[in-house]
């Protein structure tokens, strides 16, 4: 639990601080809600969907996201993802994270990239 103070002032008493205890929100007692890899690849698209319409930083931000998502994949092993399209993920995250650190990224090139990511993960599910 939390606490912090809270300003009271009492028509017999003048302004003084009274400890206030609060209640952690829900979704930091238990941590965050469990999303399936199905939701986070349309988290994903949709992400993709607004990179052409972000500023230069929001593009940024959004494709270290989107990176970091994939990285995150690649760290579980691609769900099991092995051969020829194991090195073909990796190589598609290489290109998209050299794109994306680029001083002026290409935007349509990254999108390119992670669609084919999305693609041939779909085709390996």
């Amino acid at each position: 639990m939390n606490q912090g103070t809270h300003l009271v002032q009492t028509p017999s008493q003048p302004l003084t601080q009274l400890p206030v205890r609060r209640q952690a929100s829900p979704s930091l007692q238990g941590g965050a809600p469990r999303v399936s890899r199905l939701d986070r690849l349309g988290i994903v698209r949709e992400m993709l969907s607004t990179i052409d319409c972000a500023t230069l930083a929001g593009q940024r931000y959004l494709m270290g996201k989107i990176v970091a998502f994939f990285d995150e994949l690649a760290a579980h092993g691609y769900g099991g993802v092995g051969g020829r399209p194991r090195f073909m993920l990796a190589h598609l995250l290489d290109e998209m994270r050299q794109e994306g650190a680029r001083q002026l990224p290409y935007a349509t090139r990254f999108i390119q990239h992670a669609r084919d990511v999305l693609t041939l993960l779909d085709d390996l599910a």
